[in-house]
């Protein structure tokens, strides 16, 4: 009996792997897959036409010219003022013994603590802080330990596995530069001076304040040095600027002096700036946004549209420092585990009933007293955040090397899953699935088939929840919730506005599309901030050009990457990347359906980043026959490694 059962399992299976693999061979016979892997003979006959031709015989005319523009501008920044400065001040810190370090810590934790009890008991003062408190406890405490040690900061940094981890896997700063750091004299007594100084001034400064300025600094001095560093910490802190005010200008100084870093690094010739076609696609829609900042429609069209264009550097900065796997891996992880730590919070929120109570029609869903929203402060956004990165957490679980980090995926994908339905967002459940599926798919023509498990997996959720899960998909397309009800009159009026600014757009920015949707609006949506939906308020915006564009970018990407996948066959972690990447992006373009994902300027950051991780993946394959990695000597100047087929390598500096 058993064998039978084991039998017919077996031919069932088959068949189904049969039809997948069928319809597998279909699709890359077809013209569709043809158009999608026809990237680099484009990209080929776009090099080798009259007119690259042209413009590259210009440019070697000129290199002379542009050669003596970067070496003048290389060295008047080696002989500015700020580089000498913060060299001195980067020798002179990590050089400083344990015990001097300790003296100044010690001081000025006594005198943070002093200050405030003589505010909080003799002055009486209303502007008390126990956190000032406590940093003056901790930096007391913590300091006693360092006066009896000889060691240097940089010795200490290298010993500690925390930070020599940090230090080396975020901004690649190599063993060798930590160790050419030598000891230099210093006194205890100037330290314990400028301890009682700065104690002092802590009257007037928020201790917290200094703390945080002081790890400021050391974090500027660092992205100027590393910006592969600023990349990835742009990346990981990107969905948890949610807990600070003005989030979006945060992010965007991390990008801008990140590429303001590279930039040098360039000028320098200790990186590279490669524009490829897909490049070229990226920069004419950020210059669509950039000219869309010209609009009347309101007052802060310009700077909107800056802040956009400010985070969409993002996309050449990855693109051009994320070269190699352990970088491209460095960056999947800065995706994936800030994401784990939202989606814990999401699912700690709805465990303790803390979750916002709105955004539900409680006429319909009595039952559902809460929607997740984590750090994001909207239940849709969240969910358009954690349906993207449900595909990373994917790709780490089945592809990472590292039993540690595999666990961790998979952790992550799990809270990730659990926290998307705590949204209660039916769009970010269409786009989870979604993006789960192509990347299945993507991986294996057998991927097809996660779609009997996912539709197994929703229709006991629904039985077991009737009144939570099942009635909100049972009513996904129902008029009788309101929701629907709001976004089709939305809808509507959008498409008024759209069809009398559809040639020219009327500027980017909510308070754009506020002035000129007031005209437009039927009842109830009188306050509707935005469209929801991208592609409506993409092309409100910018004009039907700006979203001919914006789908030429993704059009150029997906081709881009498909292309690649021949190349990246052999190495199944980059092919994975790129295409978890790909379908992540995909996932937050299938919640735009519904919404405006971009509405929240870090969703907007992660959606380019998404497409540039792709890229750079596809990047890291083999050109001219040669795979190509980059290494760094002790003065972390760019050395390119060749492999040929034979294994041997040679180097180029």
């Amino acid at each position: 009996m058993k064998r039978s059962k084991t039998k017919s399992h077996g031919i069932i299976f088959g068949l189904l792997y049969a039809v997948c693999f069928k319809l597998s061979s279909v699709f890359h016979s077809g013209m569709l897959y043809k158009m999608l892997t026809s990237y680099n003979n484009n990209e080929d006959s776009i090099s080798s036409s009259a007119l690259c031709n042209l413009v590259g015989a210009l440019s070697r005319k000129s290199r002379k010219a542009v050669d003596a523009v970067k070496k003048y501008t290389a060295r008047q920044f080696e002989r500015s003022f700020m580089l000498r400065f913060i060299s001195a001040a980067l020798s002179s810190l990590v050089s400083i013994p344990g015990r001097v370090i300790g003296a100044f810590g010690l001081t000025w934790g006594a005198y943070v603590v002093l200050i405030n009890l003589i505010k909080r008991f003799a002055l009486v003062s209303p502007d008390i802080s126990n956190a000032d408190f406590a940093v003056g406890c901790i930096a007391f405490l913590s300091s006693l330990p360092l006066l009896f040690t000889d060691k240097t900061l940089c010795r200490m940094a290298l010993e500690s596995k925390l930070v020599f981890t940090f230090l080396n896997k975020v901004f690649g700063v190599p063993a060798e530069t930590i160790k050419s750091y030598r000891a230099k004299k210093s006194s205890q007594s100037i330290a314990v001076i400028l301890g009682i100084i700065f104690g002092l001034a802590t009257y007037f400064i928020s201790p917290l304040d200094m703390f945080v300025g002081a790890f400021a600094f050391a974090g500027f001095v660092l992205i100027l040095r590393y910006p592969e560093g600023g990349v990835l910490i742009s990346i990981a802190i990107a969905p948890l600027l949610g807990l600070v005010n003005h989030s979006s200008i945060v992010l965007a100084s991390f990008v801008l002096l990140t590429a303001f870093s590279f930039v040098l690094k360039v000028l320098r010739g200790k990186r590279v700036l490669k524009v490829g076609f897909a490049g070229l696609s990226v920069y004419s829609f950020m210059f669509v946004i950039f000219l869309s900042g010209f609009a009347p429609g309101a007052s802060n069209t310009m700077e909107n549209a800056l802040l956009c264009c400010s985070l969409m550097l993002i996309f050449p900065l990855i693109v051009n420092l994320m070269t190699t796997k352990q970088w491209l891996n460095a960056c999947v992880i800065a995706f994936a585990f800030p994401s784990a730590i939202v989606a814990v919070i999401g699912f700690i929120q709805y465990m303790l009933g803390v979750s916002p109570s709105g955004w539900i029609d409680n006429s319909l869903y009595s039952e559902i007293t809460q929607r997740t929203v984590s750090v994001f402060n909207n239940p849709n956004i969240l969910g358009a955040y954690l349906s993207a990165m449900f595909p990373i957490a994917l790709m780490l679980a089945s592809t990472a090397s590292d039993k540690k980090v595999r666990a961790l995926g998979g952790i992550s994908a799990a809270y990730i899953a659990v926290a998307t339905v705590f949204t209660y967002s039916r769009s970010a459940w269409i786009a989870l699935i979604a993006g789960a599926i192509l990347f299945a798919v993507m991986i294996t023509p057998k991927g097809i088939l996660w779609l009997i498990p996912i539709a197994a997996v929703t229709v006991v959720l629904s039985i077991v929840f009737p009144n939570t899960i099942g009635m909100r998909l049972l009513n996904f397309i129902s008029l009788s919730d309101s929701a629907n009800n709001y976004r089709i009159a939305v809808w509507n009026s959008s498409w008024n506005l759209l069809t009398d600014s559809f040639l020219h757009g009327i500027g980017w920015g909510e308070e754009a599309f506020r002035t000129a949707y007031i005209n437009y609006a039927t009842d109830g949506t009188q306050y509707a901030m935005h469209s929801h939906s991208l592609y409506m308020q993409i092309a409100i915006q910018t004009g039907i050009i700006g979203l001919i564009v914006f789908f030429m970018v993704i059009v150029t990407v997906f081709r881009k990457c498909f292309s690649a996948s021949s190349l990246l066959a052999s190495d199944k972690k980059l092919s994975a990347t790129s295409k978890a990447a790909l379908s992540a992006s995909l996932s937050i373009m299938i919640s735009g359906i519904f919404d405006y994902t971009w509405y929240n300027f870090r969703i907007f950051f992660v959606f380019w980043a998404l497409l540039a991780l792709a890229c750079a993946a596809a990047n890291a394959n083999k050109v001219d026959g040669n795979v190509i990695d980059t290494q760094y000597d002790e003065n972390y100047s760019y050395i390119t490694v060749r492999i040929p087929a034979n294994g041997s390598k040679y180097t180029d500096n």
